[in-house]
């Protein structure tokens, strides 16, 4: 899916590293992370991928801190841009207006 992406920016010379979502998902970050070196100093890194669960996320997040990686989204603003529930709040006046579907369980957006 991201093969395009990852030709231009080894064109532009942009810094990357390939990991494995298989094993990132399964929650082995030895492998998942097994392309990426550490930095001998801290780095802003960008993780451009498939969605994670924020457990997932909050290990790659501090398995490649581990390697000098910070990455621009903590854990915490993960979750708030990727869950609904999270940023409603604050984007309610420019999304559909809430329809609860009590009898069902059942909340739209």
């Amino acid at each position: 899916m991201y093969a395009g992406e990852y030709v231009m920016a080894q064109q532009l010379h942009i810094p990357l590293s390939l990991l494995s979502f298989e094993a990132l998902k399964r929650g082995d970050m030895n492998l998942a992370l097994k392309g990426v070196k550490s930095n001998g100093e801290m780095e802003l890194g960008i993780y451009r991928g498939w969605m994670l669960k924020p457990h997932q996320y909050n290990s790659l997040y501090n398995a490649l801190l581990a390697k000098n990686i910070k990455l621009i989204n903590n854990p915490s603003e993960y979750k708030f841009c990727h869950y609904l529930l999270e940023s409603y709040n604050v984007i309610k006046n420019f999304t559909p207006n809430e329809v609860n579907l009590s009898n069902s369980g059942v909340i739209i957006y």
